[in-house]
């Protein structure tokens, strides 16, 4: 939704510090120092309209900002966000460009909110910069908190050489003098992560990583760090310069941008999309683009310790076996909620992942660290993949504001049961409407069902964030599922998103709706807010995720010998709590016939749809279905939904046992028809699986 800066990749290193101001696209886009770059990276000069029209828009964003009572009442009445942009507002036209846009960035940051953003302009926002290493937490026994080197980018060290005396695992002890503390604390408002867990982790990331899409520039061009080597424990001290890289075509492109706001084409159909006026988006646009670029420093250290990973037709989704002294372990990475091949492409490639090459492990680690979220109905259907348990997907409420007075009941772009939820509060006190889900319950339940078997435990660590706060919130609340964390609280990201430019512009017809007062933004600006409030149900019932976040059952903080690839402590901690849970872990079912995926089909006689396996059927025996069943009392039989059948297989065994479903003669033909299936043991559902059958 938001613009995402395009990180070119390309090596610059004879790159000379003396060329002048009138540098190409390109040659300001090349990765270089910033002392060469920072003549680049500027703000435009704003007219007295433009900067009226910024803190304008901004306040009005403001006013649909569903987290706003909830930050005030947690950080206090000085931080809330309207007093404060209307002072801006009053004042605009008298505040340097400088001045405005920080001052409204503060404004945005303070919240620790990373779904509340304002972009700079053009040419700014065109660049980021790195310090060409990464930086994680360690385990510490004591209550003092470490950070050591995880990661480098190797192809940048020709432009900073000092980085190469470095090593993986090596302690930072200070920067400029100043010890981590007293450096992470001052980089909490400017990471803007939510609780202790999620604003040191992105202070963390801003010591080495800083996106001008949002972050101010660096005072100085480089920093001096005090590192204790991890070999000897001896000290070094670094000085180590910042490297920019820039995207050429939003640099080429600013010039124009400046005057030219983006074009409002009036109401567009195609911006209501299926999946609402947002698109039910939730993401960490800051995360996407640090992983863009240093890639996922959590999977390097199984390279490093010589498991191979898998890559496979989406790019977010890795797979591997890992195998130690408890048993062998199917291990599935998902580096983001915003899958290369779409929601429900990922769900494809995940389901043929444990139906295949992960079906027969001992016990499942999926591993969602630094997932910066994205698709509220991604993360809301996988978890049934894991479970027979019937999942709740979460609500989200939206605030009472004149603008989403307009999207629900003028517009109507959230459909009619937005519409009917706004009404309700119209004439009362109430701040917000009631809770609505997202994702219906049988998406969230039926669109594949149940794949795989064995225990399942999910890896996180604060900058689980957003769509990746809520599929872990879901796997820990419906499934058995043990949730494993490097920080004790995830990201705390509890919102969908609706973008400026992308939403509001595209749905609102100016001259059709001139009360909302919503125009463009020049210079190539953008702004995003948090929309609608994100509210947990299950045994976590009316709580919210914004700043709370999802508890952790268990903690797992990486050695620097795990960064170093010489040992897997997470892992090993969790194995052996999957060897534990297995024995309570073995009802499952295997169909015996032939099985195909299949993207979508549609149930002619309930009007749903079905994605996922299609039984083959036995053209001399049309209407029997023989499956295997193990630890399994008795088979619950159901069609399109109605119960048909219950057939006793009085426990079916460790070792299995075969049985076949007798479906209906009379079933008429040409229709397609899903087949559920309930494995029932003492009383409870241990297992639910789910699939086509066509007539």
């Amino acid at each position: 939704m938001f613009k995402k800066l395009s990180v070119v990749l390309t090596f610059a290193a004879s790159f000379s510090s003396t060329v002048a101001i009138s540098a190409t696209p390109e040659q300001q886009a090349a990765f270089q120092p910033l002392s060469n770059s920072r003549q680049y990276i500027q703000l435009p000069s704003y007219s007295d309209e433009q900067k009226q029209l910024i803190a304008d828009q901004a306040k009005k964003l403001l006013s649909i900002y569903v987290n706003r009572e909830n930050k005030t009442l947690l950080y206090g009445n000085q931080l809330d966000v309207v007093p404060r942009i209307n002072a801006i507002q009053q004042n605009a036209v008298n505040l340097s460009d400088e001045e405005l846009h920080n001052g409204i960035q503060t404004i945005f940051k303070s919240q620790r909110d990373l779904h509340l953003n304002y972009s700079y302009p053009t040419p700014y926002s065109c660049f980021l910069a790195t310090q060409v290493f990464s930086l994680t937490e360690i385990y510490s026994p004591t209550t003092s908190r470490k950070a050591v080197i995880s990661s480098f980018l190797d192809f940048l060290i020709p432009l900073a050489p000092e980085v190469a005396q470095l090593s993986i695992g090596d302690e930072l002890v200070s920067i400029n003098g100043r010890s981590l503390t007293d450096v992470v604390n001052s980089l909490v408002d400017e990471g803007a992560g939510a609780n202790n867990f999620g604003s040191f982790n992105r202070a963390l990331e801003k010591i080495s990583f800083r996106s001008f899409r949002v972050d101010r520039l660096p005072n100085e061009n480089s920093a001096t760090y005090q590192f204790k080597r991890a070999s000897d424990g001896s000290l070094i001290t670094v000085n180590v310069p910042w490297i920019t890289v820039g995207d050429a075509d939003c640099i080429r492109s600013s010039e124009t941008l400046l005057n030219r706001p983006m074009a409002s084409n009036g109401y567009k159909e195609e911006f209501l999309t299926p999946f609402g006026l947002s698109s039910d988006k939730s993401e960490d646009l800051y995360q996407q683009e640090f992983n863009k670029l240093y890639g996922r420093t959590t999977s390097q250290m199984l390279q490093n310790a010589g498991v191979v990973l898998n890559d496979t037709v989406d790019t977010t989704i890795q797979w591997a076996i890992i195998n130690n002294r408890y048993g062998s372990f199917g291990y599935l990475s998902l580096a983001s909620m915003v899958p290369s091949t779409g929601p429900i492409g990922g769900v494809k490639v995940i389901s043929e992942l444990l139906s295949n090459q992960l079906a027969d492990t001992d016990g499942l680690i999926v591993d969602v660290r630094n997932n910066g979220g994205g698709f509220v109905i991604y993360a809301e259907i996988l978890p049934q993949l894991f479970t027979g348990n019937t999942i709740e997907p979460y609500g989200s409420r939206a605030l009472k504001s004149d603008i989403n007075e307009f999207i629900f009941v003028d517009l109507q772009a959230e459909g009619a049961e937005w519409r009917d939820a706004y009404l309700n509060i119209l004439d009362t006190d109430k701040k917000y409407t009631q809770p609505i889900k997202l994702t219906t319950p049988y998406l969230a339940n039926d669109l594949v069902g149940q794949l795989y078997f064995k225990p399942v435990a999910m890896l996180t660590n604060a900058a689980c964030y957003s769509a990746c706060d809520l599929i872990a919130g879901l796997m820990q609340d419906f499934t058995d599922t043990t949730l494993w964390g490097e920080d004790l609280l995830t990201g705390a990201g509890g919102a969908n998103v609706i973008g400026f430019n992308d939403a509001l512009i595209g749905a609102f017809e100016l001259d059709q709706f001139p009360q909302t007062g919503i125009k463009p933004l020049p210079g190539g600006q953008d702004m995003r807010v948090a929309w609608r409030q994100s509210i947990r149900t299950g045994e976590s019932d009316n709580r919210i995720l914004e700043d709370l976040g999802v508890r952790v059952d268990r903690r797992a903080r990486p050695t620097v010998s795990d960064l170093q690839g010489k040992t897997q402590s997470q892992f090993d901690r969790i194995g052996s709590d999957l060897k534990y849970r297995s024995w309570d872990k073995q009802s499952k079912i295997e169909f015996l016939a032939p099985q195909q995926f299949n993207d979508f089909a549609f149930i002619n006689l309930t009007g749903t749809i079905y994605f996922g396996y299609e039984l083959i059927a036995d053209p001399t025996q049309p209407n029997s279905i023989d499956i295997k069943v193990t630890k399994t009392d008795r088979v619950n039989v159901s069609l399109n939904g109605v119960q048909i059948s219950s057939v006793y297989t009085y426990g079916g065994g460790s070792s299995g046992k075969e049985v076949s479903i007798q479906l209906p003669d009379n079933l008429p033909a040409g229709n397609n028809y899903l087949l559920q299936l309930e494995g029932v043991t003492y009383g409870d559902i241990v297992w639910r699986a789910n699939r086509l059958i066509r007539k």
